[in-house]
């Protein structure tokens, strides 16, 4: 039965090497893999929960490791030592710009004002290359509004969104 059993693995896979002892070892490694995942969640929450661009490329990156370190027995030890540094790494920096406003900025770049009190500021929108249309569209889309003295700021966040804040007057 067996057998038979690896026999029918080998012609729906086409692999010729397939072992079960290789399969155990790969369902091994996704277990730790994945427990150890939850413990990287579970100790960063900022990572998988502040949505930025740095964020996003690390998680990616991160993905990419534990991926190979599943697949591969050779880069099991490698790939979990490369996201543990990653990890702590993101914490230094994370900590760092936290206390000093010069690293936040270096890292997260800052936040150009491409509209200040209803005034585009076309030297910010020339640098950035944003064109008038693309700031009422996402004025529109985010704002339901094409009345730009509605806003009394628009920025470009680090993640390269223009973010709207809305002129209130008291009534």
């Amino acid at each position: 039965m067996f057998e038979s059993l690896m026999q029918s693995l080998h012609e729906a896979t086409e692999i010729r090497n397939f072992t079960m002892i290789s399969l155990l070892h790969m369902v091994i490694r996704g277990v730790i893999i994945y427990a150890f995942g939850i413990v990287l969640i579970r100790c960063n929450r900022k990572l998988f929960g502040v949505n930025s661009t740095f964020n996003r490329i690390l998680v990616v990156m991160l993905g990419s490791l534990l991926a190979d370190a599943v697949v591969s027995a050779e880069h099991f030890l490698i790939g979990i030592a490369t996201v543990l540094l990653l990890t702590v790494l993101n914490g230094i920096m994370n900590r760092a710009s936290f206390h000093m406003p010069a690293i936040e900025s270096l890292i997260k770049g800052d936040q150009p004002i491409i509209l200040k009190d209803g005034e585009i500021q076309w030297h910010t929108m020339k640098k950035h290359l944003i064109t008038e249309r693309e700031l009422l569209s996402e004025l529109c889309t985010q704002l339901h509004t094409q009345d730009l003295t509605t806003v009394e700021i628009a920025k470009i966040a680090s993640d390269g969104r223009i973010k709207f804040i809305k002129r209130y007057t008291n009534i």
